[in-house]
């Protein structure tokens, strides 16, 4: 007989720290990252759902009965007795006897259909609209709205606020702002949703945890019953120091001065560009933020 694990979901909005939150929890040597599994353009070094769309919601997805067995079939070879590598569907399983950790923005929209079902930890990040837009526009990131609007269901029963919007940006109406402006709406909508819903999940702004790290991160870890040691101490501390570069040299993840990053977003974006941005999100990001969106 073997103890039942509860494993871990990290989501959020891309470039609000899930990969930060992810990678650090999975340090403990009893926990395994797993990117991305709902990010179709991602590697599937450990399971393929065989997914349509970016951002899928499960719940209103004809998929889902096919997404909940392959990742039944997964999550059940953690509980077998042996240490042997596995190939299903052409999918590898390692390290059977650990713990999953699960490190994914684009599984957002269907957070609430991993707790529902396999009881996930579920820990949310939030971040500024402005250091969201600002990440975007320094990475070359744009949205592509058809992996919405080819949702019916989801956008008739949850993200009809944003219906004639999400169209609009289907067709390519709008330039980048406005396309980075409706992705915060939605994706963050959506989380405060699952705050009413679902208040017993760790919610926590990237900013929150960037200005105080080992506060934040001890919360973290006792959300997921995770031993918080010496070792993950030193760990967040190199990662997050001052001596640390503000910008990331590149897209790999690395140490940067997490407090010092809090700014960079002034320099990515002009004051023009900061007030459409704070326009077309307040009725949203006032649920988060006050009027200055940082505090």
């Amino acid at each position: 007989m073997h103890q039942k694990v509860t494993h871990i979901l990290v989501t959020g909005a891309p470039r609000s720290g899930t990969t930060w939150v992810g990678r650090t929890i999975s340090e403990s040597n009893n926990v395994l990252y797993i990117h991305e599994p709902f990010n179709l353009h991602s590697p599937k070094t450990h399971i393929d759902l065989g997914l349509k769309h970016m951002y899928t919601c499960v719940d209103y997805s004809d998929q889902k009965v096919k997404i909940y067995k392959r990742l039944s079939d997964f999550l059940a070879f953690q509980q077998s007795s042996s240490t042997t590598e596995h190939v299903t569907n052409n999918t590898t399983y390692h390290n059977l006897a650990t713990r999953y950790l699960f490190k994914d923005p684009i599984a957002l929209l269907s957070a609430g259909w991993f707790y529902r079902n396999f009881n996930f930890k579920v820990i949310c990040m939030i971040r500024n609209p402005l250091a969201f837009i600002g990440s975007l526009k320094k990475a070359g990131w744009d949205i592509h709205f058809e992996n919405f609007s080819k949702q019916k269901e989801l956008i008739s029963k949850w993200l009809s606020p944003f219906q004639y919007d999400i169209i609009k940006r289907s067709k390519g109406e709008g330039d980048f702002l406005d396309r980075g402006i409706l992705l915060w709406n939605i994706l963050h909508f959506v989380i405060h949703d699952y705050r009413a819903r679902y208040p017993e999940w760790f919610f926590v702004r990237h900013e929150d945890i960037a200005k105080n790290p080992l506060f934040h991160f001890e919360k973290i870890f006792e959300f997921i019953h995770q031993e918080f040691d010496n070792e993950t101490i030193q760990y967040i501390y190199s990662f997050t120091s001052d001596d640390n570069p503000v910008e990331a040299i590149d897209y790999t993840y690395q140490a940067r001065a997490s407090m010092r990053s809090l700014e960079t977003w002034k320099k990515r974006l002009s004051p023009k560009e900061i007030m459409r941005i704070k326009n077309g999100t307040w009725e949203v990001a006032k649920h988060f933020y006050n009027e200055s969106f940082q505090d």
